[in-house]
């Protein structure tokens, strides 16, 4: 992403406007410093935005990732007791369940 607005130093941009207001320079040019400044600066909010949303989607799919592998491991146990695992699904209906049979 261009950070870095129109190629000035940052600082540039606020010092200069400060010096032309001071110089009574043409008020609509210094009206459209202004409106260039302040759309680069909207566009610096929109990418910092956008990445910072991207950070925050991978922090949630790894952590709907890890619950997934949570949950699927669960969900390994009682299949592989055959029989049991008929007697093991009816007992995660119930609330007492599942806390027996990982106990166990």
């Amino acid at each position: 992403g261009g950070m870095g607005g129109a190629g000035q130093p940052p600082g540039a941009g606020a010092a200069g406007m400060s010096s032309m207001g001071s110089l009574g320079v043409n008020p609509n040019q210094h009206y459209e410093m202004l409106k260039l400044h302040h759309m680069n600066l909207l566009n610096e909010i929109q990418e910092t935005t956008l990445m910072m949303n991207l950070y925050q989607q991978q922090h949630l799919q790894q952590q709907q990732q890890q619950l997934q592998q949570q949950r699927q491991m669960q969900q390994d146990l009682p299949d592989r007791g055959g029989v049991m695992g008929q007697g093991m699904s009816a007992g995660l209906a119930g609330a007492s369940g599942p806390s027996h049979s990982l106990a166990g």
